[in-house]
């Protein structure tokens, strides 16, 4: 009399293959998660590595973008400080030169002809 069950159906196990299987599997994964750290140069990568350390490294990487934004305001701030003192050194230079004028035209030495040309 047949059984219920037929031979394809069977359960068969080969636990060496299982075990040599799973020894492989984690290889594989070390062995991924070795050469993303070798190729990013980073130890963290993801939360999965380091939930502490990769909160950490988030908060630095928003703090260094904060920073960044600073530094370049700061280079902004520079740069618009130097184009007033441009500005002001032009300023300056006129004022000198209408001093001069002012300063000529009232020594009496020009006449009337020449203080309105001046």
């Amino acid at each position: 009399m047949p059984s219920s069950i037929s031979n394809g159906a069977r359960i068969r196990t080969n636990t060496p293959a299982e075990n040599a299987y799973n020894a492989l599997d984690a290889a594989n994964r070390a062995i991924a998660l070795h050469q993303l750290r070798l190729s990013t140069g980073k130890r963290i990568n993801s939360a999965q590595d380091d939930v502490a350390g990769y909160i950490t490294s988030r908060a630095l990487k928003a703090r260094n973008g904060a920073l960044q934004s600073a530094l370049n305001a700061v280079g902004d701030a520079a740069s618009v400080t130097n184009i007033a003192q441009d500005g002001l050194d032009n300023i300056s230079g006129l004022l000198q030169q209408i001093k001069d004028a002012a300063s000529t035209a009232s020594s009496g030495a020009l006449g009337t002809d020449e203080k309105v040309a001046l």
